[in-house]
């Protein structure tokens, strides 16, 4: 936003704010953000974050259409562009085709194709959505709980140590529960759930798909116009360099990411475990991204650093000779892979991450299939053969490959031009 800030356009930025008691949605003029003009849907629609949804009609609770025509109007907005369904009203759509307005979508994530965010296999759920479906009561939070986390005060404490404690207990809770079935009433809200974001999709002109792998998800459950354009952020800068990679040491690996089963924690976690116990130990695995650890590891071979912040990439990256993005369920993106590029590391990517289409399999990266199976063979080789490391990363210095929010922002620019946007 900041980019097209500098090529001379106006922006604005609408985002999902707090609950009042009133319950009425209301439109609050905030603070400027570096020329960006914010605003404040007050009362949104609840975020669902990652635990599915309970109660299906809290989501597509009838809103204020002319609250919206007001404000696309008198902020003479010209084009819409939506980066997640999530708590925004369907009015907010309907609004903006009203007015003419054209629309577009940024595949960010899978919300709306399925009410569960994470539901592992997209696949099934893309034909067997009915109201024998219980997916989405997989340990929703409450709406006291939804409503709770929207507050200005749990902004305000959410990183203390008393909230980081009650929020790993209730993960742990969430992970110990069995999925629970739905009644009827509430399986038939939720396939009007459903229906109700398919009509959202429906209302926009043009998809900008981050990646093939989030282009064919989409198609699964609709017919949608879109273009595949790679993502990047303006944290991103060019500092590739060579590194070598020898066999006097331990081969030092990274995972960046949340100790989560669909990000494929427990994937790469039980795979060393594994080679251990076959004494295939010539490395040190680093974990980064979660204050969580297991129980009874061997910090010998393990590492649980918490946390990072994005200022300590350079440190990190500077301490890792592979990355591995180990993701379960399918990614539409994963920055992280962009991040690591950006510093020349060599990446041994899931099949299920939409950034691995930036490399070339054993030439500028290297892929598995996500197994605990593919996932070991494809180890043992690397820890054999080292000098396919070096290779990879000599030959990412030469990639061809987008970090410029400058350019990025050009080629999203044409995707305006393409929906119809006119100046």
């Amino acid at each position: 936003m900041e980019t097209e800030l500098e090529f001379g356009y106006k922006v604005c930025l609408l985002f999902p704010g707090s609950y009042q008691l009133s319950g009425k949605s209301k439109i609050k003029r905030k603070s400027d953000y570096n020329d960006i003009t914010l605003f404040e849907l007050i009362n949104p629609l609840p975020i669902p974050l990652l635990n599915g949804i309970g109660e299906a009609k809290l989501f597509m609770k009838p809103n204020n259409e002319h609250l919206f025509l007001e404000f696309l109007s008198d902020n003479h907005i010209h084009l819409v562009h939506v980066h997640t369904l999530m708590g925004l009203p369907i009015e907010f759509l309907l609004a903006a085709k009203r007015l003419k307005i054209k629309i577009i979508y940024t595949s960010h994530d899978y919300y709306g194709l399925c009410p569960q965010i994470l539901a592992g296999d997209i696949e099934y759920l893309a034909t067997n959505c009915d109201v024998s479906c219980s997916v989405c009561g997989d340990s929703p939070f409450s709406k006291k709980l939804l409503v709770a986390m929207q507050t200005k005060t749990y902004k305000l404490i959410k990183d203390t140590q008393v909230v980081k404690f009650l929020r790993k207990r209730k993960k742990n809770s969430v992970a110990a529960k069995k999925r629970q079935n739905y009644s009827t009433e509430e399986n038939r809200n939720q396939i009007k759930l459903r229906n109700y974001y398919l009509q959202m999709f429906s209302l926009v002109d043009l998809f900008h798909f981050n990646s093939e792998l989030a282009k064919v998800e989409f198609e699964k459950f609709l017919q949608c116009d879109g273009v595949v354009v790679p993502i990047t952020h303006k944290s991103i800068e060019d500092r590739r360099k060579e590194y070598i990679v020898t066999k006097n040491e331990p081969l030092k690996i990274t995972y960046l990411g949340p100790q989560e089963v669909y990000k494929g924690f427990n994937l790469i976690y039980n795979t060393f475990q594994r080679l251990l116990e076959e004494n295939i130990n010539d490395w040190h695995l680093n974990f980064y991204g979660d204050d969580r650890e297991p129980k009874d590891y061997n910090d010998y071979y393990f590492s649980f650093k918490g946390r990072y912040q994005q200022q300590q990439l350079m440190e990190i990256f500077n301490c890792t000779d592979l990355l591995v993005v180990p993701s379960v369920w399918k990614e539409t993106f994963g920055f992280v892979a962009l991040e690591a590029l950006s510093y020349g590391i060599p990446i041994l990517f899931s099949t299920n991450v939409g950034s691995s289409e930036l490399i070339n399999d054993n030439v500028t990266g290297f892929i598995f299939n996500p197994d605990v199976n593919d996932l070991k063979v494809k180890i043992q080789e690397l820890l054999e053969n080292r000098e396919l490391i070096n290779q990879v990363n000599k030959n990412i210095l030469n990639m061809d490959i987008t970090f410029d929010m400058k350019r990025h922002t050009k080629r999203i620019l044409e995707l305006y031009r393409k929906a119809g946007y006119t100046e």
